[in-house]
């Protein structure tokens, strides 16, 4: 049985990083701690990798969990991606601060 597999590529948002008083090597940091304590590998150039499938479902519950952490913030959009390099869902910020979830075509 061939398992699937996922990876999570984000991008911070440096300005709202600077503009909380934050060091942006910090959030990196609380980001990687964040994704590792969910059973998150970091890969430099891939981003983080999950040994499961990445639901749209799973997708919202993580960005539920940046939101209620406070690292949402500091984060513009992230895509998941499945094992074929295929985006699957994509996460951005509103005015307000809060992900929403896209399904991709």
């Amino acid at each position: 049985m061939i398992q699937k597999r996922s990876r999570i590529k984000i991008n911070t948002d440096l300005a709202k990083i600077r503009q909380a008083g934050k060091n942006p090597q910090e959030v990196q940091k609380e980001l990687l701690e964040f994704f590792e304590k969910r059973g998150f590998e970091y890969e430099v150039h891939v981003g983080y990798l999950h040994q499961e499938e990445i639901t749209r479902e799973k997708a919202q519950q993580i960005a539920d969990e940046l939101k209620e952490c406070g690292l949402a913030k500091f984060v513009h959009d992230f895509y998941v991606y499945d094992v074929d390099g295929k985006i699957v869902v994509l996460g951005d910020e509103n005015k307000e601060c809060i992900f929403t979830i896209n399904e991709q075509i």
